[in-house]
């Protein structure tokens, strides 16, 4: 366990617990050092599925007796008060009373008391419930249909038992509610999750005033029997190349078209994603004057002959070499047999414009290659989970490229999902961010480490190509703020990275992933990034050889925000190669040998 904690928790420790308080869930639930639980949630879905995000939230922490008492009462659209009480006690016990009361009538897809386990901790895990035996597998599990109706990853039940393979424990029992699970990391999420309530009930749930709707969830817990591995070790592999990395391009330009040209040379990327309802033969100019490729991507409402068309006159508009994207709307598959005949140099690849969710939940066909897109936030909106989404992100091309097909596109990878993707995404609506104050991210030093990390985790999977957030734009590497353009940190990351010329990389990490690291062996140059909000130390032995060092931390991004060319500009500092280096929170590091 980190003596650190992210700065929107609150850390309680007690009887050998220790547990982080947040507004959206309790994080990190350990004992004795070990996590047990990484989410601690109770969630309201009202009738699209989404977050219910309370109106008022308070929290209060006390002692009574040998227990601690964490109380969080929310009100929740103006027709809910929720109130959830955590008891910590001794001897690995703990519960969660959750009580909804009923302030006027309001419509429910799912409430209860939900936890998430951490995969990386309980992956081959035996579970069991109601008398049965289950496991958590190690391979990511499809959603289960009996019936054409979607259920949990096994029957639900009252009681789960789970013993991972180094024997760290936990026992639940729910009164009040049945608990079901699913695997997160379809969604790209690094949890299974075990949530209340059945997917198999009759739904909405409808709560009117007066009403008391209540459950309680007692856990037991123990820690795993073997110690824990040394988070600061150091895990670096030579790779022949980055993946194919690119942006996409669906707003207006914001740049006359010199600077345009400048700033994409700057980016040093290898491609430009394009929605085709977007596509411009302006847009395609650009894209063929700096030489980069042309991803186009389609999201049609047609299948048969009729899609047959659609591609092909698509792959007409487009420049030779160009990879063209063929999704439907409504997350329907496109497979390998719906495509027409290849008869040009572009390629066509089949998939989801949505999630790994999609790609298995039937067996499909995709030939040897397919795309899909991630997102860290259907789930999740903290920053911390959020973070820990990337390693999944490797997992999920793993998965991919054994199962599916050997060749993997992730597009688009945003901080929103994008559109409407649980009520049908079509294609006039894919432009719009869902979550803007996700999106809104782009403009922090955080987005640029998060970005570095997940262009790190394609790497480390050996995936063919990654398309990340949309290159103009309120959200984009490049924004307006009033009469001034402005460049995000991720843009600088990027421009830094230099993927399109890199060859020859080493890739290199700490085992708790605190940071990551890409080295050009052939020009003598690596890039870092912290992945944590507090300062974190790199080892001389990941410095040797290295003289210089730029940086970007969070008291520059101002200044950096007004220039193109961060790394012509910014301060080259001697690097002392003899001692660790510090870096501060979410900094990205420029060295040179």
């Amino acid at each position: 366990m980190s003596k650190n904690f992210w700065p929107d928790t609150q850390r309680v420790e007690h009887a050998g617990f220790t547990v982080d308080i947040a507004r959206a869930a309790i994080r990190n639930v350990t004992y004795q050092g070990a996590q047990i639980i990484d989410l601690l949630y109770t969630a309201i879905r009202p009738w699209d599925w989404s977050t219910l995000d309370p109106d008022e939230h308070s929290e209060v922490v006390e002692i009574s007796g040998e227990n601690c008492l964490v109380t969080i009462t929310d009100l929740f659209a103006g027709s809910i008060q929720g109130k959830t009480v955590l008891t910590l006690q001794p001897n690995g016990k703990f519960l969660i009373d959750y009580q909804l009361t009923g302030l006027g009538k309001f419509e429910i897809q799912r409430w209860g008391v939900c936890f998430c386990l951490h995969t990386g901790d309980w992956m081959g895990s035996t579970v069991s419930a109601s008398g049965n035996t289950y496991s958590l597998l190690k391979e990511i599990s499809p959603q289960r249909v009996v019936d054409g109706v979607t259920q949990g990853l096994f029957p639900a039940s009252n009681d789960m038992h789970f013993v991972a393979p180094d024997k760290r424990s936990l026992k639940v029992l729910s009164t009040g509610k049945v608990l079901e699970a699913e695997d997160q990391r379809n969604w790209t999420d690094n949890t299974y999750k075990i949530y209340s309530g059945s997917l198999a009930e009759a739904r909405p749930f409808v709560i009117e005033k007066g009403m008391k709707w209540e459950q309680r969830v007692e856990f037991e817990v123990t820690p795993p029997a073997t110690s824990i591995p040394d988070g600061s070790k150091i895990i670096a592999r030579d790779i022949p190349s980055l993946p194919r990395i690119g942006v996409q391009f669906n707003g207006e330009p914001l740049l006359p078209s010199d600077d345009l040209e400048k700033a994409l040379f700057i980016l040093d990327i290898d491609h430009i994603r394009v929605n085709e309802e977007s596509l411009t033969a302006q847009k395609i100019a650009t894209i063929s004057k700096s030489g980069l490729a042309l991803e186009a991507a389609l999201l049609s409402s047609n299948d048969g002959a009729d899609l047959v068309r659609e591609v092909e006159h698509l792959s007409a508009r487009v420049p030779a070499g160009s990879r063209l994207l063929i999704h439907r709307q409504g997350r329907q598959i496109v497979q390998e047999s719906d495509l027409p005949k290849n008869k040009t140099l572009n390629s066509y690849i089949p998939g989801s414009d949505a999630y790994l969710v999609d790609l298995h939940r039937e067996k499909f066909e995709f030939g040897d290659a397919v795309s899909y897109s991630m997102v860290p936030t259907v789930h999740s909106s903290d920053p911390e989970t959020i973070f820990k989404t990337l390693d999944t992100q490797k997992e999920s091309i793993e998965f991919v490229q054994k199962f599916i097909a050997s060749q993997v596109s992730v597009s688009p990878i945003t901080f929103s999902t994008r559109g409407n993707p649980e009520t049908g995404h079509l294609r006039e609506n894919r432009i719009n961010f869902a979550q803007p104050g996700m999106a809104e991210q782009i403009k922090e030093l955080s987005a640029a480490a998060w970005t570095l990390g997940s262009v790190f985790a394609l790497a480390s999977a050996g995936a063919y190509s990654g398309t990340w957030h949309e290159l103009f734009g309120e959200h984009g590497l490049i924004y307006n703020e009033g009469s001034a353009i402005k460049f995000s940190p991720t843009f600088h990351a990027l421009s830094a990275l230099g993927a399109h010329h890199a060859h020859e990389i080493t890739i290199a990490t700490s085992l708790d992933g605190s940071w990551v690291a890409f080295e050009d062996r052939e020009s003598r140059k690596m890039v870092v990034a912290s992945q944590r909000p507090w300062v974190v130390e790199i080892t001389p032995k990941v410095l040797a050889g290295y003289k210089s060092i730029q940086s970007l931390h969070a008291n520059e991004c101002e200044k950096a925000s007004q220039i193109m060319d961060w790394w012509s500009y910014a301060e080259i500092n001697p690097l002392l190669g003899d001692i660790p280096l510090s870096i501060t929170p979410f900094e990205i590091l420029l060295l040179r040998g």
